[in-house]
C-alpha cells in the first residue's frame, strides 16, 4: 500500500477506506462514498474533491489503473494547494513535463472562495448521506419539519438584529436545501443544478424591467407586475398554515416549561369542545378570534401526543387534493350527487 496523508492506492479494495475515488472510469459499487471520474471528467472537478477529501481528513483509497497515474494525480493535487510537491511523490522522468506544465497554469484554476466553500458543503451533505445513519436515513417528508421550522428561527434572529445569529441560521436554511437537493438527485427527481437553473430562469422571467424593457419602473410598478406574474401561476399554498403552526407550538412548550400545561389529554379535548361551542355561539365581530381559540387548542392536542400538527394538516392537505383530483375526474353525472361520489372515492382508499 502507497500512502500519503489520507490518501492511499492498493490494488484491491480497503475496508478501512471510508471513501473510494476511481479514476479510471471503472464503475465500483460500495455502500461507502464513491467518486467516479472517467476521462471526460473536468480535471478540476478531481482536484476540488481531493481538496475536500484532505479538508475533511477522511481515509481516501484512489482507484486507478496504475500506481504512476496515483502519483501524478497527487502531484498535481498539491502543486494546486501548495505550489509543492512532497517528496514522497515519486515522479517518472516521462510525467515530469507534463507537471512543469501543469504548474504553468495552476494560476489560471484559482476559483472563488464563496463556491469553493460552497461545493465544500454540498460535498459534506453528500458524503453525510452516505456515511451518516441519521442523514442516510432522511426524506423530503421526514425533513418538512425543519425545512418550516428554520427560516422562522433566521426570522426570529433578524427580529433580534443578530447578524451572527442570522448567519448561523442562514446556515441551516442552506443545509435543508442541499439534502433535499441531494435526496432529489438520488431519486433522480431534480438536482442541485436543475434547482439553481429553474430558480436563474424563473427571476430572468419576473425581471423583464431589467433584463427586457427600456422603460424604467418604479418600486411599486415592479412589485404590482410581480404579483401579477404570480397569479398566473397561483396554486393552494399553505406554508405559511404550517409556519404558524410551528411557531404557535413553540409557544406551547415554552408555556409548559413554567407550569402552564394540561394535565391530562382529556381536559384538553373538553377544552376543544368548550372552545367549539364558543365558535357556535359567536357574534361575526368575535367569530375570527373564537376561531383561533379552536385552532390553538388543537394544536394543544397535538402538541401534548407528540404529533407534529404541520406534518399532519400536510398529510390532510395531500390526502384531499387527491380526492378533489379523483372528483373532478367523475362524469358529470357521478359529480350530481356530491354526497354519494365523495363516499365512494373514500371507501376506495380503503
Amino acid at each position: 500500500m502507497k500512502r500519503l496523508n489520507n490518501f492511499f492506492y492498493d490494488e484491491d479494495l480497503r475496508s478501512d477506506a471510508k471513501c473510494f475515488v476511481v479514476l479510471n472510469g471503472t464503475q465500483i459499487e460500495s455502500k461507502k462514498f464513491v467518486f467516479h471520474f472517467d476521462k471526460n471528467s473536468q480535471f478540476f472537478d478531481i482536484l476540488i474533491t481531493l481538496s475536500y477529501l484532505e479538508k475533511v481528513n477522511l481515509p481516501t483509497q484512489i482507484i486507478t489503473s496504475n500506481i504512476e497515474e496515483f502519483y501524478e494525480i497527487l502531484a498535481k493535487f498539491y502543486i494546486y494547494k501548495r505550489q509543492q510537491i512532497p517528496n514522497e511523490i515519486l515522479i517518472s522522468e516521462k510525467l515530469k513535463p507534463e507537471i512543469e506544465k501543469f504548474k504553468e497554469i495552476v494560476p489560471f484554476l484559482a476559483i472563488n472562495k464563496d463556491i469553493e466553500k460552497f461545493y465544500y458543503t454540498y460535498l459534506m451533505i453528500r458524503t453525510l448521506r452516505k456515511l451518516c445513519p441519521w442523514d442516510s436515513k432522511q426524506t423530503h417528508e421526514s425533513l418538512i419539519p425543519e425545512l418550516v421550522e428554520e427560516p422562522l428561527e433566521c426570522i426570529e434572529e433578524i427580529k433580534k438584529q443578530n447578524p451572527k445569529g442570522v448567519e448561523e441560521e442562514l446556515g441551516d436554511v442552506l443545509l435543508q436545501i442541499l439534502l433535499h437537493a441531494e435526496i432529489g438527485s438520488e431519486t433522480n427527481e431534480f438536482t442541485l443544478e436543475s434547482i439553481a437553473e429553474g430558480l436563474f430562469n424563473k427571476m430572468y422571467e419576473r425581471h423583464p424591467h431589467v433584463f427586457k424593457e427600456t422603460k424604467e419602473k418604479s418600486p411599486e410598478e415592479v412589485l404590482n407586475d410581480w404579483e401579477n406574474n404570480k397569479k398566473k401561476k397561483k396554486h393552494l399554498n399553505i406554508s405559511k398554515i404550517l409556519a404558524s403552526f410551528i411557531t404557535t407550538v413553540d409557544l406551547q412548550e415554552e408555556a409548559k416549561y413554567i407550569g402552564l400545561e394540561f394535565r391530562n389529554k382529556e381536559e384538553i379535548y373538553d377544552k376543544i369542545l368548550e372552545e367549539l361551542n364558543e365558535v357556535k355561539k359567536a357574534s361575526d365581530d368575535a367569530l375570527k378570534e373564537e376561531i383561533g381559540d379552536l385552532l390553538f387548542s388543537v394544536l394543544n392536542l397535538a402538541r401534548y401526543l407528540q404529533i407534529d400538527p404541520a406534518h399532519a394538516l400536510f398529510i390532510s392537505y395531500q390526502k384531499f387534493m387527491e380526492r378533489v383530483r379523483k372528483f373532478k375526474s367523475l362524469s358529470e353525472e357521478d359529480q350530481k350527487d356530491i354526497d354519494k361520489a365523495w363516499e365512494k372515492i373514500k371507501k376506495n382508499e380503503r
